[in-house]
């Protein structure tokens, strides 16, 4: 019912105050469950946490089920933790990265900033990319580069590529007047642009303009029509 004070001396250097010998305990085979803690204070949730030593020599820290290591630190001094790691409040993480392309043709209208669709995602490592649009759920700085080539012939009005956040224009990326290159067959468009994310609400689209006079076509294709991206580092 108080407080348990432990004074130790070891009789020689290689002594240690509390040594704990078990074998095939509530893990099972090849566990060694040295501390189970239960918080009796009223209220407390999750009340119970278990310490176990593995065949292998990694020390677990595991959920108030008992089901699931949290926490481990092995022999090699490898830690692991099963969910993120805040440090000041801040998530410390590898954050979301994302690849998606676009297979079919898509008309975009002349003189007009249109919303590029992506339908093939390649990957989406933290299922942050629907409805045409990156919404990262980890505070950070992100790399994104995106891709278009538009088809036919473009003449001389402008045309651009331009990063979108939160449903606005956000940054510019190749952005110019003048005939189409190779014939005025096609025309190849990019932007790469590090941005801010706050991890909840801002989201980033992909959007292209021409001034062919008519419409024209956006080319599909993992080659040709892209947009990608990364974290960079924590918030």
């Amino acid at each position: 019912s108080g407080q348990l004070n432990v004074a130790y001396t070891p009789v020689t250097s290689t002594g240690a105050a509390l040594q704990i010998s078990s074998a095939n305990t509530q893990g099972g085979i090849g566990y060694a469950d040295f501390i189970k803690v239960t918080n009796t204070s009223a209220g407390a949730t999750n009340s119970n946490k278990y310490f176990r030593l593995t065949n292998g020599g990694t020390i677990e820290t595991l959920n108030n089920a008992y089901s699931s290591p949290i926490l481990s630190i092995a022999d090699n001094g490898d830690f692991n933790v099963k969910n993120s790691i805040n440090i000041n409040g801040k998530i410390a993480v590898n954050g979301p990265a994302f690849s998606v392309y676009q297979n079919t043709n898509q008309s975009i209208p002349t003189d007009v900033q249109t919303k590029v669709t992506w339908n093939v995602e390649e990957f989406d490592t933290n299922n942050n990319f629907a409805s045409d649009k990156f919404t990262p759920s980890v505070e950070g700085y992100y790399n994104l580069h995106a891709a278009v080539r538009i088809d036919n012939n473009i003449g001389t009005g402008e045309r651009m590529i331009v990063i979108y956040k939160n449903g606005s224009e956000y940054k510019r990326g190749y952005n110019t007047k003048g005939s189409a290159a190779v014939g005025d067959s096609w025309f190849q468009m990019s932007i790469s642009c590090l941005v801010y994310a706050n991890g909840t609400t801002d989201y980033f689209e992909v959007y292209v303009m021409h001034g062919a006079g008519v419409n024209r076509t956006l080319t599909g294709g993992t080659q040709f029509t892209y947009f990608q991206g990364s974290m960079a580092r924590g918030g």
